[in-house]
C-alpha cells in the first residue's frame, strides 16, 4: 500500500463516526506489519467510546505484530476493559506482538 493510502486510513481512525473508525482498524489489520505507522493512533482507539472500535484496534495491533511493541502498555490496560471481547482481543494482541 502506498503511503498516501495508509495515511488516509490513519486519518479515518480519528473520524467522529464509530463505524468509520472500526472499518479503518479492520483495513489496517489486513495490512499486518505494513500498518506499523498507524500504531500511535490505534493506541488511542483502545480507549474509544465504541466497544467495537476498541476491539478492532486491539485486533489491528495484534495483526501488526512485533512492530506494534510500543502498544504493549496500552494493551495491558485494555486487558482490564469492562467488555470481555475487548479484553480477549487485547490478550491475543499481546501474544502476537511478543512473538
Amino acid at each position: 500500500m502506498d503511503a498516501e493510502a495508509l495515511e488516509h486510513l490513519i486519518r479515518r481512525l480519528k473520524e467522529p463516526e464509530a463505524a468509520v473508525r472500526q472499518q479503518a482498524a479492520v483495513a489496517l489489520a489486513e495490512l499486518g506489519a505494513e500498518a506499523a505507522p498507524a500504531v500511535p493512533e490505534l493506541i488511542k482507539v483502545l480507549t474509544d467510546r465504541s466497544v467495537t472500535a476498541r476491539r478492532r484496534a486491539a485486533e489491528a495491533l495484534g495483526a501488526i505484530g512485533p512492530a506494534a511493541a510500543e502498544a504493549e502498555a496500552a494493551l495491558r490496560e485494555a486487558t482490564r476493559d469492562p467488555i470481555h471481547t475487548v479484553r480477549n482481543a487485547a490478550w491475543a494482541a499481546l501474544e502476537r506482538i511478543r512473538r
